[in-house]
């Protein structure tokens, strides 16, 4: 007992631990300490050596060397001189089709390119007057002005005017001319067809009018050719799409399966909530049995304003069969229409699925079931260029607010495409036009940042990069940035795309109108 402590207040108990405690705390040390060690021990191994070395293994460098010649010496003639090498301008940013400067006869800048062959057909005939025969200048010049129409067709003050283009492209013109309800204005069906054109041009039409590319032809003015918008290179398509669409994407599968990947973009799209409460259950794939993909909306969350145009590549009655499990499923009927016309309750709203004809498949809310109807049977969708995926985004800070990634607000919006590579991986482009050029200029740095940033995921014991790093650069009030993705990056995007699929289908509120 301790002398003034009540009794109360005394220690209770053995003074001693007994043996049995001393065990079961020295069990439960080691089941704390020694069975997690081999654990960390196997990721410490598989982070020394597993892959990420191979990924972010450095590009190619090219290290300059003068030679210092004495006296008598001569430098190396014309003949002996080694080929001109390809220098990328930012060491940081791996361009998507390198430039290389030919060291061929020089050619003033005004002069007239040299016919290759008498029977190549005219601009004119062709329909690609915006790149073929052009000079550099010319060139950035085309592109500026497609720029102004872009910018144009978005604040909706194009006026009627019209140019008659070639035969193939009169009954476009004719069309797209004619009023129409919710149809594109004239002119912004002219900004559309030069979208086009730019986008569908060879590749040799692009060396001609002066490697107008990533990089200027000349060396002296970068000339970047901006980013189509996927309305307008979606042809006739774009007549049903909505004015003015907050996001809109255009995706070609027929692109995509010439990938290796492309076994696993299906699985990625098809865990889409969207495609999965439309044609759930059914056997269409969005990869094997369609070749072009338009989707237009105020937004891709809430699929009951958005408009979707499909052309498939199987048999007709394949499509219908699988259009019927869908009425089937939710409640809907067939009705009697110029063409096959069904409606149905999916993803929380009525929708019209309208067969416009051979190959195309048209989906809309209600009220735009008279203006599909009006579209033509032989609906022109192109192919466009060597895009597999185009991307828009109006005001893309809210489209990724609740992500690891902050755009600036003063982003007006934002088009990214995604490009197939023959020699392996894609080709990956981002184009975003800020308030002016000093917010451009400010924001673009900051971007660089918050992208490279955001590129590196924590993994159970180490990270991973997936993306090389990254430079944004201002040209005025644009931010641009290029960039390649190898096929094993690429491998681990779209594992990631696919569990963060999951994750915002778990998180999305219900569709408008749902029941």
């Amino acid at each position: 007992m301790v002398q003034f402590v009540e009794k109360k207040t005394q220690r209770r108990g053995s003074w001693d631990t007994p043996v049995l405690g001393h065990l079961v705390a020295v069990v439960i040390s080691l089941l704390i300490h020694v069975l997690p060690l081999p654990v960390y021990l196997l990721g410490g191994a598989f982070s020394f050596f597993g892959p990420a070395a191979e990924e972010l293994e450095d590009h190619e460098t090219v290290i300059p060397i003068d030679l210092m010649l004495s006296e008598g010496d001569e430098p190396a003639t014309v003949a002996q001189a080694l080929p001109p090498l390809t220098l990328e301008s930012d060491p940081t940013s791996i361009p998507t089709m390198p430039i290389v400067v030919d060291a061929g006869t020089a050619v003033s800048v005004d002069a007239a390119p040299e016919s290759t062959d008498a029977d190549t057909p005219s601009s004119a005939d062709s329909g690609f007057d915006v790149l073929v025969a052009l000079d550099s200048s010319d060139a950035a010049e085309a592109f500026d002005a497609l720029e102004a129409l872009d910018a144009k067709r978005m604040d909706g003050a194009l006026e009627a005017d019209v140019v008659e283009k070639s035969e193939n492209d009169a009954a476009l013109v004719s069309e797209a001319a004619s009023p129409m309800p919710g149809a594109l204005d004239a002119d912004i069906a002219r900004a559309d067809r030069l979208d086009a054109s730019v986008a569908m041009a060879a590749p040799d039409a692009a060396h001609e009018a002066g490697n107008v590319g990533i990089e200027g032809g000349s060396g002296e003015a970068r000339v970047s050719r901006p980013i189509r918008d996927p309305i307008g290179l979606a042809g006739d398509a774009r007549r049903i799409a909505p004015r003015d669409p907050n996001v809109s994407v255009l995706i070609y599968p027929e692109r995509i399966r010439s990938h290796p990947l492309a076994i696993q973009f299906a699985p990625t799209l098809t865990k889409l909530r969207n495609w999965r409460n439309f044609f759930g259950g059914t056997d269409l794939d969005p990869i094997r049995d369609t070749d072009r993909i338009l989707l237009a909306g105020p937004q891709l969350r809430d699929s009951s304003r958005v408009v979707a145009v499909v052309r498939y590549n199987v048999p007709q009655q394949r499509v219908r069969s699988a259009i019927d499990s869908v009425v089937q499923r939710n409640r809907g009927q067939w009705e009697t229409k110029s063409v096959p016309v069904a409606k149905a309750h999916v993803d929380g709203a009525e929708r019209y699925f309208v067969m416009t004809g051979p190959q195309m498949l048209v989906i809309v809310p209600p009220d735009g079931l008279a203006q599909a109807l009006q579209l033509p049977r032989n609906l022109r969708f192109p192919q466009g260029g060597q895009e597999a995926v185009v991307l828009f985004l109006r005001y893309p800070a809210n489209a990724f607010r609740g992500l690891p990634v902050k755009l600036p607000t003063s982003v007006e919006w934002m088009r990214f495409s995604l490009s197939i590579n023959p020699s392996g991986g894609a080709d990956a482009k981002l184009e975003a036009k800020d308030r002016d050029a000093e917010s451009a200029s400010t924001n673009a740095p900051e971007l660089t940042k918050i992208i490279n940033k955001a590129m590196v995921v924590d993994l159970l014991f180490t990270q991973r990069r997936l993306l090389d790093p990254v430079t944004f650069r201002a040209e005025g009030d644009r931010i641009r940035a290029e960039t390649h993705v190898t096929d094993n990056q690429l491998r681990h995007i779209l594992s990631l795309m696919a569990a963060k699929i999951e994750q915002v289908d778990k998180e999305a509120p219900s569709p408008a109108g749902s029941r």
